[in-house]
C-alpha cells in the first residue's frame, strides 16, 4: 500500500509539472526572387511591392499589395489563386456579405397603493364580508361585533404597463472581382491558411521533454506543404495584365514545449500621477516570432501516442 501511494504521488507530481500546451512550429522557405526582412517576406517590381508575414496560428498566407506607382492598379481576383500542393483555390468566390444593425427598447411601469383604516366601536351585531375584483382593483370590508367592535378597511391598486420598440436595417455587399488600389496605398488580401492540423512524424515526439525536441527537415521535393500565390494585376484599367507567382514550401517542423515558445513581459502604460507605484501590465509574448514561421497550438491529444 505504501508503494502504491508513493507511485501515485510521483504521477501527480509529474502531471502537475507537465506543460499545459505544446506548439508545432513550421519554418517556410521562399523562392529565390523573394527577399526577407525582420518583419516580412516581400517581392518587388517596378509597379508594386507584395508583403507576406506567415506568423500566426495556422499560417496566414494572405498578402499586402502596395501600389508604389503614380497610377491606379487593378488587382484581378478572378485570375488570382492560392495553389496548395498542386490544387488551385479561388480568391474570387462571387459571394455576398450581409451586415445588419438592430435596436430594441422596452420599458415597464408598475404603480401600487394600499390604505388601511381601523377603529373601535362599542356596538353589538355583525356584518358579513364583501369583496370584488375589477381590473386589478381589490377592496375588502370586514365588520365584527362583540364587547367591542374592530373595523378594518383596506384597499390596494396595482397597475402595470410596458412598451417594446425594435428597429433595424441591413446592407448587402457583393464581393468584387476587380480591386482598385490607388497610388501610394495598399490593400490586404486574406483568405487561406497553410495548415491547421497537427502534422505527425516518427521523428517528432508529440509531448516532448526538453531533451526530446527535434527538427524534421525537408527539401522542396520532400516537403509535405508546397504552396504559392498566383497574382494578376494591371496598371490602369486598359493596361496589359501582369502575372506573378510567389512559391514557398515548409522546410522544417518541430514540436516544442510552451516554456520555449512564450514568455511574459511587463509592458509600460501611460503613467498615472495618482498611482506612481503602477509601472505596467504583464502580457504574453512569443519568444522567436518571424515572418517565415507559423505555428499550431495544441494540448494533450487523445490516446498515448509518442509521435
Amino acid at each position: 500500500m505504501k508503494k502504491f501511494f508513493i507511485l501515485a504521488s510521483l504521477i501527480l507530481a509529474f502531471t502537475a509539472c507537465a506543460p499545459s500546451f505544446y506548439y508545432q512550429v513550421y519554418k517556410v522557405q521562399p523562392q529565390k526572387d523573394l527577399s526577407q526582412s525582420d518583419n516580412s517576406i516581400f517581392y518587388e517590381d517596378e509597379n508594386c511591392k507584395v508583403f507576406y508575414d506567415f506568423w500566426s496560428e495556422g499560417g496566414n498566407v494572405g498578402f499586402l499589395f502596395y501600389n508604389k506607382s503614380e497610377k491606379n492598379i487593378y488587382l484581378n481576383l478572378k485570375e488570382s489563386f492560392f495553389i496548395y500542393n498542386g490544387i488551385a483555390y479561388d480568391y474570387y468566390k462571387n459571394r455576398e456579405f450581409n451586415s445588419s444593425i438592430s435596436r430594441s427598447e422596452s420599458s415597464m411601469y408598475t404603480h401600487s397603493a394600499t390604505t388601511t383604516y381601523s377603529a373601535m366601536r362599542a356596538i353589538s351585531g355583525s356584518v358579513s364580508v364583501s369583496e370584488y375584483n375589477l381590473q386589478g382593483f381589490t377592496q375588502t370590508n370586514t365588520i365584527s361585533a362583540g364587547a367591542g367592535t374592530s373595523k378594518a378597511v383596506s384597499s390596494g391598486v396595482a397597475e402595470t404597463s410596458g412598451t417594446s420598440v425594435s428597429s433595424g436595417f441591413g446592407v448587402t455587399i457583393k464581393e468584387m472581382d476587380i480591386i482598385c488600389i490607388p497610388p501610394k496605398s495598399a490593400k490586404v488580401i486574406s483568405e487561406y491558411n497553410i495548415n491547421k492540423l497537427l502534422y505527425r512524424d516518427c521523428n517528432l515526439f508529440i509531448r516532448p521533454t526538453k531533451k526530446q525536441i527535434r527538427i524534421s527537415s525537408f527539401s522542396e521535393d520532400e516537403s509535405p506543404f508546397i504552396f504559392s500565390n498566383r497574382i494578376s494585376y494591371c496598371v490602369d484599367e486598359n493596361g496589359k495584365p501582369i502575372t506573378m507567382e510567389h512559391k514557398f514550401y515548409v522546410s522544417e517542423i518541430s514540436n516544442i514545449i510552451e516554456e520555449d515558445m512564450t514568455t511574459y513581459k511587463i509592458v509600460k502604460v501611460c503613467e498615472d500621477e495618482q498611482s506612481p507605484w503602477f509601472t505596467g501590465v504583464s502580457r504574453l509574448f512569443y519568444k522567436d516570432p518571424a515572418p517565415d514561421k507559423f505555428f499550431i497550438k495544441y494540448s494533450y491529444p487523445d490516446g498515448y501516442r509518442k509521435h
